[in-house]
């Protein structure tokens, strides 16, 4: 069901979705301008739409420099998908063997998926999921990703030691953080 909220005669549109798995409230905006806020079950729509009226300005801006749906996207298919799997699931059991030696860290199993919104996640049972389009990103951003969900294995949030055990092997990790969150705009 869509919700809107007005800040100073601008009205944002957006959507909840609740997720039993979530941890806390996220907002997702789309390339195309839809706007998705994710939340832990127990919030209340009161509580999410005062969190989108705090992140009203950023949400704003991040608008402003959306492009229409499939504007200098990489126009990816199902094809791509079948295509591509064995690729980037080669590439990933190469990659955590070489930084799971460093951070004697291995997951329970690895998973290879189309998804549209997220480069990795973690679970907590130690499984490791990471996006098929992850074939298209250079070498040092693939490297941060799977550094990135590989310490969740071993710090399963954000928090500065989690960022410290990134570190260890990539000390420019808010940079290819910010270069990942780019390459999201045109190929997620």
């Amino acid at each position: 069901m869509p919700h809107q909220i007005t800040l100073n005669g601008k009205i944002i549109d957006f959507t909840i979705k609740k997720n039993r798995l979530s941890r806390r409230v996220r907002i997702l905006i789309h390339a195309d301008g839809r706007v998705v806020v994710s939340a832990p079950r127990f919030v209340t729509q009161k509580y999410i739409k005062q969190f989108v009226l705090d992140k009203s300005e950023w949400i704003l801006n991040t608008l402003a420099k959306c492009k229409p749906e499939n504007a200098n996207k990489k126009t990816i298919s199902k094809n791509d998908f079948h295509k591509n799997k064995l690729l980037a699931l080669k590439i990933v059991r190469e990659k955590i063997r070489h930084f799971g030696e460093i951070y004697n860290l291995r997951p329970q199993k690895i998973y290879i998926r189309n998804q549209t919104t997220r480069w990795g996640s973690c679970s907590g049972h130690g499984n490791l999921s990471f996006n098929f389009r992850l074939v298209y990103l250079p070498v040092s951003l693939l490297d941060y990703l799977i550094v990135h969900e590989l310490c969740h294995l071993q710090e399963m949030n954000h928090s500065s030691r989690f960022w410290a055990i990134v570190a260890k092997t990539i000390p420019d990790y808010k940079k290819r953080k910010t270069a990942l969150r780019e390459a999201s705009r045109h190929l997620l």
